[in-house]
């Protein structure tokens, strides 16, 4: 985690200067009263991240400091930079397992205590703690003999390896850090560097800004153990079929031409870090997997489609994108390499109704690759599917224009890009690029959003793939401000709290703040840009729209019944009907969903005047195919891709829980199947 130089530099100014009030502030950095406490907010979750004190405020505002604060912190002319930074205790504990995966000779506490100049108790605790980062198949051993150790398969030791030199590359001052304690030369890496410029020519593709920058190190350190004879196991189960015809391991011979000989099991083990590595762009790989996997996922989409009621629009397109994530992703998956599902909690829960349909279409991919699709994975397909719904504006010639940049692949670039046009419906928006692909980019562009700083490039606006709705605010009032010279209404609100403070006694500052923001933000704020109320389904389905029999003669009839409330309502017209009824295939009964739901359906342009939805109940059963007997039949009419959503969400849920549809049968009524609708709104404010 790093601190935006904003909110770095208002730290430093208060450690050097604890006195200073916050109106000094607002004056010398010619910042407002929001952007100042917001800065300190984010001071404070770095500081708690790093388990250090956080900076506390009085009740008449002056800044409070820890003196262990000051004395980490404190800026001392004659300090030598290179010990400036004092490692958090997991940074000294990945210090520590870097300096065992390096080591040439054996270690001691001495040798630890020396490089990382604090205690050996300390030191003894950080060991404890690199223990607990250790997968359970390794650990960290010692014997007066061998010193320390870490013991473990290889494999194994591999994977440890690249979270540790992960990890500390992303540390303050990394490089220094790195190449300190792995002994590695700088000219090594640039070497690396250099061939992997030229792997990209020869694949045709463009590694991350993130991961260009991270295989160096990864591969230095994956070279040292080669030449150490530090070998994975002849035994480790590698399919060496399904790696040698992909181009990426044709580069290892480029990687590996200095380094000499290697077994084979080492060169398919960094074929693998290639494939697994993500890439922004590039052309469509014509290896047999890809093919194969190119057809899976044509398979799943088109389920998707019947599942949730869409239609695809430019479906290649989509193709394309999700291949680029989902190539990394099955060898990710297949040899489960250090896969991080809690990634994708960090983002809303927008795309939360898409999951569980996105995992049932995905079925047939997860059978491919032979192992069940992570959560995280399936978070991502559906991230890639949610956006492609998202209509773009193509009348773009009068709007302003935008780009989206991003160092961490076409994955996180997706996160962004879903914010930004959300965020933004009067811009138009260039499809997104890598940060290294911006240099050569020739159109015109009135502003330009990137996850990382930009040397020599004007209107650009950092923007982190995760952001919450108050940053979302602030986002939008000031690139309005930029681009139409909007009045940043951010100002408004601190004039308030000016008038709010004086006049009344504030128990709950930021809660004031957010809500005064919410009410600016939905003045100014475009018809498009106001978010859509979801619809569950007990807004579609009332009582009204409820009917329940014994008996019917067969699913045509359970369809046409089940239909007469919308056509009594005007919501559907008859030709909706027959359709719905001449897309049912008996012998291949798609909608069926769980044990006892059918969902017959169609498109919108067959006769659906409005989003509605009913339920037909026949508590003896029909057949909807040659074995499988429905009790629960709910039309669906659909307007779009996006606004039926959240209920078929709740339906799916619903078919899933067997228990709970099989109490619904006994004695079933219109109160009880309400009270069991009821049963699954989960609401946003609760």
């Amino acid at each position: 985690m790093y601190l935006d130089n904003r909110s770095k530099t208002l730290f430093q100014e208060v450690i050097k200067n604890p006195n200073i009030t916050n109106k000094q502030l607002e004056v010398k950095y010619k910042l407002s009263r929001y952007q100042i406490s917001y800065s300190f907010q984010k001071v404070n979750e770095w500081l708690k991240w790093k388990n250090y004190p956080e900076v506390k405020r009085s009740k008449n505002g002056k800044f409070i400091l820890e003196p262990e604060l000051t004395t980490l912190f404190s800026e001392k002319e004659t300090r030598d930079p290179s010990v400036e930074y004092l490692p958090s205790e997991n940074e000294r504990a990945n210090l520590i397992l870097l300096m065992l995966l390096t080591a040439k000779e054996e270690l001691s506490l001495a040798h630890f205590t020396t490089k990382i100049q604090v205690s050996k108790n300390t030191i003894l605790r950080d060991l404890k703690v690199a223990q607990k980062l250790l997968p359970a198949e390794t650990t960290v051993t010692y014997s007066r003999a061998s010193g320390y150790q870490l013991a473990g398969s290889e494999w194994e030791l591999r994977k440890v390896l690249t979270q540790v030199v992960s990890s500390v590359k992303e540390m303050f001052r990394g490089e220094h850090y790195f190449l300190s304690y792995s002994g590695i030369e700088q000219a090594q890496l640039m070497e690396i560097r250099r061939t992997l410029e030229e792997a990209e020519a020869i694949m045709q593709i463009k590694f991350t800004y993130e991961q260009i920058e991270l295989l160096p190190y990864l591969l230095s350190v994956m070279f040292l153990r080669i030449r150490d004879r530090r070998l994975i196991d002849t035994a480790f189960q590698i399919d060496e079929k399904s790696l040698s015809d992909t181009r990426e391991y044709h580069i290892t011979d480029i990687l590996l031409e200095k380094t000499g000989p290697v077994p084979e099991q080492e060169r398919l083990f960094i074929t693998l870090q290639l494939l697994t590595t993500n890439i922004f762009s590039g052309e469509i790989l014509t290896e047999r997997l890809t093919e194969d996997l190119e057809k899976v996922v044509l398979t799943c989409l088109d389920l998707f489609e019947k599942k949730a009621l869409v239609s695809l629009k430019n479906k290649h397109i989509l193709i394309e994108k999700l291949l680029l994530h989902l190539k990394p992703a099955y060898y990710r998956i297949k040899y489960q390499m250090n896969l991080e599902d809690n990634l994708y909690e960090k983002f809303n829960q927008e795309f939360e109704a898409l999951n569980f349909i996105v995992k049932e279409a995905f079925a047939p991919l997860a059978r491919f690759i032979g192992h069940e699709i992570p959560a995280g994975e399936i978070f991502f397909i559906s991230l890639f599917i949610g956006s492609d719904m998202i209509p773009q504006n193509d009348i773009y010639h009068q709007q302003k224009r935008a780009i989206v940049l991003c160092p961490s692949g076409v994955t996180f670039s997706k996160i962004m890009e879903n914010i930004l046009v959300k965020l933004f419906p009067e811009i138009h928006f260039y499809p997104t690029i890598s940060v290294r692909e911006y240099a050569f980019f020739k159109a015109e562009v009135d502003i330009v959003f990137s996850s990382i700083p930009l040397k020599d490039a004007e209107n650009v606006f950092v923007v982190q793939p995760f952001i919450s709705d108050i940053e979302k605010t602030q986002l939008r009032q000031h690139v309005l401000e930029r681009l139409f010279g909007m009045s940043n209404q951010l100002t408004s609100m601190d004039k308030i709290m000016d008038i709010v403070e004086r006049n009344a006694d504030i128990s709950d500052e930021s809660a004031i703040r957010e809500g005064i923001i919410d009410i600016l933000s939905a003045n100014t704020a475009t018809k498009e840009n106001r978010r859509v109320k979801k619809v569950y389904l007990h807004d579609l389905i009332t009582e009204e729209n409820i009917m329940i029999c014994d008996d019917v003669k067969n699913y045509q009839e359970a369809i046409r019944l089940a239909s007469q409330p919308l056509l009594l309502q005007q919501a559907i017209t008859a030709n909706y009907v027959k359709t719905m009824i001449n897309n049912h295939n008996f012998y291949d009964p798609y909608i069926i969903i769980g044990e006892g739901i059918a969902i017959p359906h169609a498109m919108p342009n067959a006769g659906v005047n409005r989003l509605a939805m009913s339920l037909l109940v026949v508590k003896n059963g029909v057949y909807f195919s040659e074995t499988e007997q429905v009790h629960f039949i709910i039309v669906i009419a659909p307007v779009d891709k996006e606004q039926h959503i959240e209920a078929l969400y709740q339906i799916v849920h619903l078919a899933e829980n067997d228990t709970m549809l099989a109490n619904l049968l006994k004695n079933v009524t219109k109160a009880k199947i309400m009270q069991t609708i009821d049963q699954l709104i989960i609401r946003e404010d609760e």
